[in-house]
C-alpha cells in the first residue's frame, strides 16, 4: 500500500473515530460504514436489553457483519477489558478477520489448535476467532444426571 494510501485511509479513520465520539450511541459510528435505519434500531434495541445476547439473523447483505461490529465498539467503549471471542465455521474466518480490519480497525488472530495454550499479555488482542470445529470435538451425550 502506498503511502497516499495509507493517509488517506488515516484521515478516514480519523474522521470515523470523531463522528462515533460525537453520536449518542458513541462508537457505533467508528465502523467504516453508513449504517442502515434498520441497523440503528437493531442496536437501540439490544443496547437497551439488561444483557447482550442477541442473534443478528437477517438476508444476505443486510449488514449482519457491521451491525456487529458496530456492537463491538460500543461494548469496547462501555468497557475496556473486554474480551470478544467469534466462533465461525473455518470456511468465514478469514472473512471476519478482514472484515475486523478493514472495517473495525481490529486486529483480531483466528486461533487454531497450536494456540490453546498460548499465554497472552493482558489487553493484547480482545477479539478472537475460533474455528466452529474447535469448539467440540466430541458429540455431545447427555448423562442421566443432567
Amino acid at each position: 500500500m502506498s503511502a497516499l494510501h495509507l493517509t488517506q485511509s488515516g484521515f478516514h479513520a480519523l474522521e470515523r473515530l470523531v463522528a462515533a465520539e460525537s453520536w449518542e450511541m458513541g462508537g457505533a459510528l467508528g465502523v467504516a460504514a453508513d449504517p442502515y435505519p434498520h441497523q440503528i434500531e437493531n442496536l437501540r434495541r439490544i443496547l437497551a436489553d439488561t444483557e447482550v445476547r442477541h442473534l443478528l439473523a437477517d438476508e444476505v447483505g443486510m449488514g449482519k457483519t457491521v451491525q456487529a461490529l458496530m456492537i463491538l465498539n460500543i461494548l469496547r467503549r462501555r468497557d475496556p477489558s473486554l474480551r470478544v471471542a467469534i466462533v465461525a465455521p473455518e470456511r468465514i474466518c478469514y472473512q471476519w478477520q478482514v472484515e475486523l480490519s478493514a472495517r473495525g480497525h481490529i486486529a483480531a488472530s483466528i486461533l487454531s489448535d497450536e494456540d490453546e495454550n498460548v499465554e497472552r499479555p493482558e489487553g493484547e488482542g480482545y477479539v478472537h476467532i475460533i474455528r466452529a470445529d474447535m469448539i467440540r470435538r466430541q458429540p455431545a451425550r447427555p448423562s442421566p444426571e443432567n
